[in-house]
């Protein structure tokens, strides 16, 4: 068969014309299906399981290691908002200066 075209459900979505009848029931089933857990894909789960082990051996990775990189990442983004904020306060101070003048 064809793949890529999905033909959509009648009435789907915020647009579906038409008085709303039943809308109590009809959310409560919505609710309850969101509700219940997806089904986990027993393949495809060992199949990630397998990618990413293979990934930390190829690359080294270790508990020590995760720890760092976040640190170094998380430092690396407090640094960057401390500059940002630094040329903030630098240009407030040339406008202040500049309206003085």
């Amino acid at each position: 068969g064809k793949k890529g075209k999905k033909k959509k459900g009648k009435g789907s979505g915020a647009g579906a014309a038409g008085p709303s009848q039943g809308l109590p029931e009809a959310l409560a089933a919505e609710e309850a299906a969101a509700a219940k857990p997806a089904k986990l894909d027993r393949e495809g789960l060992i199949r990630l399981l397998e990618t990413l082990h293979e990934e930390r051996i190829r690359y080294g990775i270790t508990a020590e290691t995760s720890v760092e990189g976040l640190a170094e990442a998380l430092g690396e983004e407090a640094e960057a908002a401390g500059e940002a904020s630094e040329e903030e306060t630098a240009e407030a101070g040339e406008e202040a200066a500049m309206v003085a003048a």
